[in-house]
């Protein structure tokens, strides 16, 4: 991004100084950086991003990797497929090598199990989080919903937050 770009996110995002040397901006915008430490910033640059036609990676603690997605990319949406996929989660282990050893034992049977929600087995606000910011894009819900059919898990969850969000 060029330096002139990079200044005018910076002016729409950070807050403005006045003659008396008090800050000043939006109330929206205020309150939405001061009642959300973790993603209040993402949640303002976001919109500001889309119409400078910047794209935005952002961190996310739930992913045990790299960490940084674009939520408005295939590749984000395939990132977040497998992290809601159940295949090796450390704390059963114990649990998936009976699985799998049932599973032996019946022969053609499968069992796959997916994460309904991103860290918990209840939704958090990471969860609304991440929704928000699928839905930050220029996309309708249902073209996203069509786009998101490639990843039946994160589909699955789309759907459940939908309703909860």
């Amino acid at each position: 991004m060029s330096p002139l770009v990079a200044a005018k996110i910076s002016n729409k995002v950070t807050p403005k100084r006045s003659r008396g040397m008090r800050f000043t901006q939006s109330e929206k915008i205020r309150r939405v950086r001061l009642t959300d430490p973790e993603k209040g910033i993402e949640n303002i640059c976001r919109p500001v991003c889309l119409e400078s036609g910047i794209t935005l990676i952002e961190r996310w603690n739930f992913l045990p990797t790299d960490g940084f997605l674009n939520l408005q990319s295939t590749e984000g949406f395939r990132q977040l497929e497998n992290h809601l996929k159940r295949d090796e989660n450390k704390e059963n282990d114990d649990l998936n090598s009976t699985i799998d050893f049932l599973t032996e034992l019946v022969g053609s049977m499968q069992i796959t199990e997916a994460r309904k929600y991103l860290i918990d087995d209840y939704p958090t606000k990471t969860d609304k989080d991440v929704f928000d910011a699928i839905n930050t894009g220029s996309l309708d819900v249902p073209t996203i919903k069509i786009k998101l059919k490639n990843y039946p898990n994160l589909f699955l969850w789309y759907q459940v937050s939908s309703v909860q969000f």
